[in-house]
């Protein structure tokens, strides 16, 4: 698995785009309808790929790490299971809006699409965590750290 550049900018790229497309603090920007559409895009996007990814490196029989790699096969592995997870709740969470919003007016539920957005803010607090974490790993933290 070291030294195939080809797998691993994809992530990269996915995580920035994580880590920016959901940074939304603005209140009044982040609760409108097109926001949680938005979100909701770009996540259904990354889902399918994270689900492609994970099956090319985990669950592909072509690919077996060396003795000296397993232990960090496995924690990708692992830490893109956990990314899958967060994305596809903030997916969830941002159909979740997009529902109320068609039975109810923006000003009607304000609250519940603000904590909503709060949920969204809180599962990309998690990426940003699976991130470091995929960090740790030497082969692939120069790829994950580039501009």
């Amino acid at each position: 698995m070291q030294g195939r550049e080809g797998l691993d900018p994809g992530l990269a790229f996915m995580l920035r785009g994580l880590r920016v497309d959901l940074d939304c603090r603005d209140e009044e920007l982040c609760t409108r309808g097109e926001n949680f559409s938005y979100v909701y895009d770009i996540t259904e996007q990354y889902e399918n790929f994270l689900g492609d990814y994970h099956g090319r490196i985990c669950q592909s029989e072509r690919i077996k790490p060396s003795a000296s790699d397993t232990a960090d096969h496995q924690m990708l592995c692992t830490q893109l299971d956990a990314l899958f997870k967060e994305v596809r709740g903030i997916k969830t969470k941002a159909a979740q809006a997009l529902g109320f919003l068609q039975r109810s007016t923006p000003q009607e539920i304000q609250s519940v699409l603000v904590g909503v957005l709060q949920r969204i803010l809180e599962h990309r607090e998690r990426v940003l965590q699976i991130e470091a974490e995929l960090k740790k790993i030497p082969w692939l933290e120069p790829v994950l750290t580039s501009p």
